[in-house]
């Protein structure tokens, strides 16, 4: 039996040495729901009680935004909606890395994988990976892997590559921050939402 285990030895292990999280600021449903009317008092088709509805059956007592509650149903501009991006998007992620690494109580220096995620689209340059490796201090040689634009999967895709990773070389250590923001829901929204 101990043969056996010498010449197949056990695969290596993986490790989560830390996580760290990042948010924006927290409003009620009630809050949010507010937000909603009072951004759609011109719109006459706009169903209270089903939007009352909606939010209610999300479940959530609390949602995150990285906006004031009076800006978080309006239409943001191009470049309104870049500026946002750059500034909440990378300050939130920043903020959840150094979580993540003073958790850790490691060396940035020594973490050799940055792995970035986000379904919070847009094309910008540099891009969030490059941004992460500079306020963070890390590497400049540091390997990066970007991924975008891949939905809710984000976060499992940047996990599994993580995984290929360490498995393959134990001594790697891995960074893997997954951001997305919420904040701009006007955007997604029709300017006068109806049921229909």
């Amino acid at each position: 039996m101990a043969s056996s285990l010498m010449t197949n030895p056990l695969p290596p292990s993986s490790f989560v040495f830390s996580t760290g999280a990042a948010f924006g600021n927290h409003y009620t449903t009630k809050e949010v729901l507010e937000a909603l009317i009072k951004q759609q008092q011109e719109n006459d088709s706009f169903d209270v009680d089903f939007a009352s509805r909606v939010l209610d059956k999300c479940g959530f007592d609390f949602h995150s935004f990285a906006l004031p509650l009076d800006h978080i149903f309006r239409r943001f501009s191009r470049e309104e909606y870049l500026k946002l991006r750059r500034e909440q998007l990378v300050g939130l992620a920043e903020q959840a890395c150094r979580t993540a690494i003073d958790r850790w109580g490691g060396d940035g220096r020594d973490i050799t994988h940055l792995f970035w995620g986000t379904m919070t689209g847009a094309l910008d340059s540099p891009t969030i990976d490059v941004q992460l490796v500079k306020k963070l201090g890390l590497n400049m040689d540091v390997e990066r892997t970007s991924i975008e634009g891949m939905g809710c999967l984000t976060g499992f895709r940047l996990l599994n590559l993580a995984r290929q990773v360490s498995l393959s070389d134990p001594k790697a250590r891995i960074l893997v921050v997954a951001a997305d923001l919420r904040s701009a829901l006007g955007n997604s929204m029709p300017s006068k939402p109806t049921r229909e």
